[in-house]
């Protein structure tokens, strides 16, 4: 009898498992389509709309880029491993999931433009820039994902920039641009919620 008991425990233990693991494959896949969904909302209803020549003649390559965002996070090289760190099964998977984590983020920002650190080299330095038209597009996208998470988090682009721009490496030649755009942006912001 106390095999039989035991084998139904284990069956029990298992199939609870398997539950928990599809809630949080399914909450982070919501999660990122949420996040994805944001960062094209922040495109179309603000960044798009800042008064900037480089954003009016690349509106349409911009859309379609952002139409992309963060495609590699469906990818086998970060999906379970970011599922695992932020929507883990229990507190001993997240733990055990470290070392995968770091290694889909590092996957993550080496394939991805929109990460100011895909344009760093090995040592954190900022590689040579071979093409500002590009950088720049990057840098739309990347104001757009912090807009997107400002969302989630109750502040602006701006406010995460400012809060982590001692370690926010952007081109120096960029830096005011995307610190004006950002800065358009909050006012915009800023005086839509006062009306």
């Amino acid at each position: 009898m106390s095999m039989t008991k035991n084998l139904l425990e284990s069956i029990q233990k298992n199939i609870t498992e398997s539950e928990d693991l599809d809630k949080c494959i399914n909450d982070y896949s919501q999660y990122v389509d949420s996040h994805i969904q944001n960062v094209q909302k922040a495109w179309l209803e603000q960044v798009s709309t800042l008064d900037d020549d480089f954003i009016k003649e690349n509106y349409d390559e911009l859309t379609k880029q952002i139409e992309k965002h963060d495609l590699s996070k469906w990818g086998e090289e970060e999906f379970d491993a970011y599922r695992a760190n932020y929507n883990p099964v229990n507190d001993e998977e997240k733990t055990a999931n470290e070392a995968n984590f770091q290694a889909a983020w590092y996957h993550h920002f080496r394939n991805n433009p929109h990460h100011w650190q895909y344009w760093t080299d090995e040592s954190g330095e900022l590689t040579p820039m071979t093409d500002l038209v590009e950088v720049k597009k990057a840098y739309i996208e990347m104001i757009c994902d912090w807009q997107a998470m400002g969302y989630v988090f109750g502040d602006t682009a701006n406010q995460y920039y400012n809060s982590n721009k001692d370690t926010i490496k952007l081109y120096p030649e960029l830096q005011e641009w995307v610190e004006g755009l950002l800065q358009e942006l909050d006012d915009k912001f800023i005086e839509k919620e006062g009306n």
